[in-house]
């Protein structure tokens, strides 16, 4: 029975297959730079590679992605890593060598968290900023307002401003919870359903 080589990777040493050893003289050649008589573990976990230490062989964990025969990427285990800044919107990473992922990785997407009280804070006023402009033009010294129209509009943006000092606030961050005043007709008229919309933090 022909005596079997194992190989390994020049680079990683990881297990790449076997070959019947070369023969000089009707003896086998068993010494090579990156080949070894020694078998690998018969059984290796899903997820595992045999890696040649230069005196036997260890599992070590592969979390890598591997190419398919058109150059695609294909597998690997996503991770996230948190300490580092990765959030919900992160792209996952993958790593590029062998053994166990990086300390602090997680392999589950991070959760969004809850918006703090002074972010909710940040987004009502940045939603009642953009209100108050929407009606700036009203209040033009040549724009053909009466003064009720123009008391309205005036009761209207003082209510926008005072919203963030209200009990209760900051509500959703200006969503469909927060208690906006009512706008004025004059301003509907003018400028139709698109200033009435309720406004959703983070959707444009």
């Amino acid at each position: 029975m022909a005596t079997m080589m194992y190989m390994f990777d020049v680079k990683t040493r990881e297990y790449k297959g076997a070959r019947p050893a070369q023969e000089l003289n009707g003896k086998p050649l068993t010494k090579s730079a990156f080949a070894t008589p020694t078998p690998p573990p018969e059984n290796i976990p899903e997820g595992h590679v045999a890696r040649w230490t230069g005196s036997g062989w260890e599992l070590v964990e592969d979390h890598r992605q591997h190419l398919d025969s058109k150059g695609t990427k294909h597998g690997g285990t996503p991770y996230w890593l948190p300490s580092e800044g990765d959030d919900w919107q992160s792209q996952p990473r993958y790593t590029e060598e062998l053994g166990p992922l990086p300390e602090g990785a997680v392999t589950v997407r991070p959760e969004k968290t809850a918006p703090t009280e002074a972010e909710l804070f940040q987004q009502l006023r940045a939603e009642r900023d953009r209100r108050l402009s929407a009606t700036d033009y009203l209040l033009m010294p040549d724009y053909p307002l009466s003064d009720d129209q123009r008391a309205v509009v005036q009761a209207y943006r003082q209510a926008l401003r005072d919203l963030p000092s209200q009990e209760g606030a900051p509500w959703d961050g200006g969503g469909e919870s927060t208690p906006w005043p009512e706008i004025p007709n004059v301003l509907q008229e003018r400028q139709g359903s698109s200033t009435s919309s309720v406004y959703t933090p983070g959707v444009v």
